[in-house]
């Protein structure tokens, strides 16, 4: 009767609050996680029903799903596990503007470069997603931590292009000033892509 209730109302509650993700199912841990309910979450830990550095249908990990909302109350979690949709936490939170638990991931020892895209994050690195969402005083904790000006990924390509195509322009600047290459900052990722598009359509 409980999964029958679960079925009904979770996708509901997932349209609410991820309108623009199709609805999956969300198993209880990350679903405590996602709302940050600290108790449920150690209850459910307890009871070693469920791994926590595991993603489950809707393709995140507690710890991941924690970040995104800005809950910083998980406890014994691989601060580097990959959550596929969002990356990782670090990539989570500093997607969502939380300083906070960006600087707790980073000194528990989040990696500032891992390379988050392959594993199914849309962006290739945690100071890619803060620049493209203009997050200046995440870009300036990154940095600080030796996060990688010249890292590239398919979308957006590089953290300058990110923060340009935004229009932050102070997060340009900060990533100017420790030698970002300026010659990739209007390079468009899908210019080869235009370019053999092009050609194919005026050949004869």
């Amino acid at each position: 009767m409980h999964k029958k209730r679960v079925s009904l109302w979770f996708p509901i509650f997932w349209r609410a609050v991820m309108p623009h993700k199709s609805v999956r199912s969300m198993n209880a841990l990350n679903l405590a996680a996602f709302n940050g309910h600290e108790q449920e979450v150690q209850f459910l830990l307890a009871i070693k029903k469920y791994d926590i550095n595991a993603a489950d249908k809707t393709r995140g990990n507690p710890l991941m799903w924690a970040s995104r909302n800005g809950h910083n109350k998980i406890h014994g979690a691989d601060v580097n596990a990959h959550g596929e949709y969002y990356g990782n936490a670090l990539q989570a939170a500093s997607s969502g503007g939380y300083d906070t638990i960006v600087q707790i991931l980073l000194e528990h020892g989040a990696d500032v470069n891992a390379q988050v895209s392959a594993q199914g994050g849309f962006h290739r690195s945690a100071l890619q997603a803060a620049s493209s969402r203009g997050h200046d005083n995440i870009v300036q904790m990154l940095l600080e931590h030796g996060a990688d000006v010249k890292a590239l990924e398919s979308y957006h390509g590089s953290a300058l292009q990110a923060a340009s195509s935004g229009g932050h322009h102070k997060i340009e600047q900060m990533l100017l000033d420790p030698g970002a290459d300026q010659s990739v900052r209007y390079r468009s990722p899908f210019k080869k892509l235009k370019n053999f598009m092009s050609r194919k359509k005026y050949r004869v």
